[in-house]
């Protein structure tokens, strides 16, 4: 039984590490490219669908021209179940372009941009709870 308990508190604590890493990556990531991209103004020429689980998502499929003058398109991460919410077609929206890594974003407003650490702060709180709950196991008396 004590195997039992080492076993599945080294799986929980891999897993919270494992969240833990994929929050921290998550939010460096988003500050680097916060840090370095350039800012562009492109537009957006369509809403892609994307089919969920249960439901679908909208997505804005934007076009800007880069530093190089190249004409790029992308589909961003900022999805919505509900159309409305999201820029229409023909709107113009700032776009995020790091040339040197090619991440692309949309440069949203300080709401959007503190709901955009929602997710990997998540990750980094479950990963410690996962942690906390193996080290309970761990030192769990046995029961009788």
């Amino acid at each position: 039984m004590e195997n039992q308990s080492l076993i599945i508190a080294a799986a929980v604590s891999f897993i919270g590490l494992f969240l833990i890493i994929l929050g921290v990556r998550s939010i460096i990531a988003k500050r680097k490219l916060l840090k370095f991209a350039i800012k562009k103004r492109g537009i957006v020429i369509d809403l892609e669908k994307h089919r969920g689980s249960k439901s679908f998502t909208y997505h804005p499929k934007v076009e800007f021209t880069d530093h190089s003058g190249k004409k790029i398109e992308f589909s961003s991460s900022l999805g919505s179940s509900r159309p409305e919410n999201l820029p229409e077609i023909g709107d113009h929206v700032d776009v995020l372009y790091d040339p040197e890594t090619k991440k692309i974003d949309l440069a949203r407003n300080a709401d959007l941009k503190k709901l955009g650490l929602i997710f990997p702060m998540a990750y980094i709180l479950v990963g410690l709870m996962a942690i906390s709950m193996s080290l309970f196991i761990l030192f769990l008396p046995p029961v009788n």
